[in-house]
């Protein structure tokens, strides 16, 4: 998602990442600012209250959302598997977007972003700007909304260690083969294999694939037991390319102190690290 330099203006809510507020200039159109922001038109008009028809003046404040869907504000009785089933989405897609569990207690007023979900009351179809997000069924969830990087998933399962380290990177821990998955589309621009056992091998990646996104935005995964891609290949969001290394003394560990992957986010925040 290219966010135009001028237009930085954002809000949060506890649980929302990135809503920006655009303001309109000049020779803008609905459809150019969703695209713009790599949403649908249809996810613009709906949080603004526009129609097709509506005219913009320059300098109208506009609500862009990170995603294509909707921004919903929680009524009384509401539960995260009713608003599922009126909007047509995934329920384990809402709760994990918005950072909620099974448990988690919705309260009236409380602002969810709905990933993908389509406006049950509006007379109109989708138009052929709406592209929907697919994920493969085996990768994980919705992590966050990345600013400028755009949405994407968990590149594997286990536990994520949160802390910050060296390149904007965050360690997920789980078992050596665990599968990796791509956080989002892209080419595979390194894909860097050793049969070294050295600490030092591939300056401590290890075996490691470097994928570099369409709005500049790369993504690292360290330390693999294997990859499952070539370079220069093109993949999908959700894709898998490669199961989880790292164990000490084995082929393409790399500086590891166990099994685990080491994933950075080069040129845009690193919505796994915590602290």
């Amino acid at each position: 998602m290219s966010i135009p330099s001028n237009q930085e203006a954002l809000y949060q809510d506890d649980n929302i990442d990135s809503i920006f507020v655009y303001y309109v200039e000049k020779g803008d159109t609905l459809s150019s600012i969703a695209k713009k922001f790599d949403i649908s038109t249809e996810t613009l008009l709906w949080a603004n209250n526009l129609s097709s028809s509506s005219t913009l003046k320059v300098g109208r404040e506009l609500t862009v959302l990170p995603v294509s869907g909707i921004l919903y504000t929680i009524k009384k009785g509401d539960s995260a598997k009713s608003i599922a089933k009126k909007y047509k989405v995934n329920v384990d897609d809402i709760l994990a977007f918005n950072n909620l569990d099974d448990d988690s207690i919705l309260k009236s007023g409380q602002k969810i972003i709905i990933p993908n979900g389509q406006n049950a009351g509006d007379s109109y179809a989708p138009s052929n700007n709406y592209v929907a997000r697919t994920y493969l069924p085996s990768a994980p969830g919705y992590v966050s909304a990345l600013t400028p990087a755009g949405f994407i998933v968990y590149p594997t399962t286990g536990k994520n260690w949160g802390r910050k380290h060296y390149n904007n990177a965050s360690d997920i821990a789980n078992s050596c083969g665990t599968p990796i998955y791509a956080a989002a589309d892209g080419t595979a621009v390194s894909v860097a294999l050793t049969n070294s056992r050295s600490v030092y091998a591939n300056g401590g990646y290890g075996n490691n694939i470097r994928i570099q996104h369409s709005n500049g935005v790369l993504t690292l995964y360290a330390h693999l037991k294997e990859s499952l891609i070539s370079e220069g290949e093109e993949v999908k969001q959700g894709q898998l390319i490669a199961l989880m290394g790292g164990q000490p003394g084995t082929v393409g560990a790399g500086r590891s102190t166990g099994c685990h992957l080491h994933f950075e986010v080069r040129g845009a925040t690193n919505p796994l690290i915590r602290y």
